[in-house]
């Protein structure tokens, strides 16, 4: 009995394959298909940005050492910090003083704060399809969002850590590799599909197949 099942699973598995092996023009016209319509869509459709960050150090006591119960703290307060940073107290001054031509809530849409573990450094990133400009509303966002958060808040100081700086390279998945990953995911899709096919097809394909079943 054993034996039987084993005879009927390589018969199968090697009928499944067999099925591949035979569309496998199909297969890879239309990965290509789908990889090219990916590739035509992100270049045409999708804006390209630049993403750049500065940081800046939250300290909440009079000590300038960092204790478990600040970091803590810290962690507990980066949705606090998040939401000031992104408010419309923020994102109106800042779309006032560089004269940007979006609205606060667009401004608040691009911004995204983090804070990494056990710190008390907060991450402050803006994305944008111009790098210069990029730069210099992440600047711009930290300086008037450092006051804020200090008479807001009652923080003691909030210390800069580093500017954000010009990026030079865009962020994200490029056309081209965001067409590869559609070829690859496309190729498993049709091996899947034609697979799963031949296996629920009951039909007899073979002499051998004939002899299994008698």
């Amino acid at each position: 009995m054993e034996k039987q099942v084993q005879n009927d699973y390589q018969i199968n598995l090697r009928s499944m394959l067999i099925a591949i092996f035979q569309e496998k023009w199909l297969i890879l016209l239309v990965s290509l298909v789908v990889a090219l319509s990916t590739f035509i869509y992100c270049k045409t459709n999708r804006t390209e940005v630049y993403t750049t960050s500065t940081n800046i150090y939250i300290l909440n006591n009079n000590s300038t050492v960092a204790t478990g119960s600040d970091f803590q703290t810290a962690e507990l307060l980066t949705k606090d910090y998040e939401e000031l940073i992104k408010n419309e107290v923020v994102t109106e001054a800042v779309v006032a003083r560089l004269g940007l031509d979006m609205t606060p809530q667009k401004l608040s849409n691009m911004i995204d704060v983090s804070s990494k573990e056990d710190t008390r450094i907060i991450k402050i990133s803006i994305s944008h399809r111009d790098p210069y400009l990029a730069a210099q509303i992440a600047n711009t966002v930290r300086e008037i969002a450092s006051v804020k958060i200090v008479d807001i808040m009652k923080i003691d100081a909030v210390n800069l850590v580093s500017e954000a700086a010009i990026p030079t390279a865009k962020s994200g998945t490029g056309a081209a590799m965001t067409a590869l990953l559609a070829f690859a995911a496309m190729l498993v899709v049709c091996v899947t599909v034609i697979g799963t096919i031949d296996v629920l097809n009951d039909t007899i394909k073979s002499p051998d197949e004939i002899a299994t079943r008698l």
